[in-house]
């Protein structure tokens, strides 16, 4: 007989937040500012969520709460990111990830 391993849910909580920042690291290096917006100096942050699956996937895809020119934007990201990087065994999927993506001029 199997023992059943203990669950740690501070391991996989500290797990599934070490993943999503990876998650959203990844998703940044897709990040571009659209020259619209830089032109006519917008800014903002843009709230986005997603469900996360096994295999990279993201869907339900949401971008709200922002300017349209980088809601646009916010939404490519996201798309360009996929396949998202494989989650970690303890982490279970489908994942909710909701988080900001924000726009500064002076950031970029």
């Amino acid at each position: 007989v199997e023992a059943v391993p203990q669950i740690d849910e501070g391991l996989i909580k500290r797990e599934t937040e070490r993943y999503l920042t990876e998650v959203m690291a990844h998703i940044e290096q897709h990040k571009w500012y659209p020259k619209a917006a830089r032109r006519r100096g917008i800014e903002g942050e843009v709230h986005v969520r997603f469900t996360l699956h096994p295999d990279g996937s993201a869907r339900q895809l949401t971008v709200e709460n922002g300017p349209s020119v980088l809601l646009a934007a916010a939404k490519q990201a996201v798309e360009k990111a996929i396949p998202m990087p494989t989650p970690p065994k303890t982490i279970h999927c489908p994942l909710e990830c909701e988080f900001r993506m924000a726009f500064n001029l002076n950031a970029s």
